[in-house]
């Protein structure tokens, strides 16, 4: 049997150097980690499994509309909607068996 992942949503141009930490302990542990960002604005310092660009469009938007919505709520709405329908996806396909959430 395949172990299934932790996946760690996070924002990932603030919350980078916490979730390096977190993927590094789970590693240690033999844990395999997927990482998806759900950050608007920046980059991620290192490489993910799902990047922000793929959470705003399952979310319903572009990127760039998120970007223009100039509303932090409705651009947090359409970002957590997005994670929420990925993760939903990866945990019916048996990828994953947890959630971490960082910075969302």
């Amino acid at each position: 049997m395949n172990q299934r992942a932790a996946l760690i949503v996070a924002t990932m141009d603030t919350k980078g150097k916490e979730v390096e930490y977190i993927h590094a302990r789970l590693g240690e542990l033999g844990v395999p980690v997927l990482i998806l960002d759900a950050g608007i604005i920046g980059e991620s310092p290192f490489p993910i499994t799902v990047d922000r660009k793929e959470t705003a469009e399952a979310g319903g938007l572009s990127l760039d509309e998120v970007r223009s919505l100039r509303d932090e709520g409705k651009a947090i709405a359409t970002m957590t909607t997005g994670a929420t329908l990925i993760a939903k996806g990866l945990y019916e396909q048996g990828r994953i068996g947890g959630i971490i959430s960082v910075g969302v």
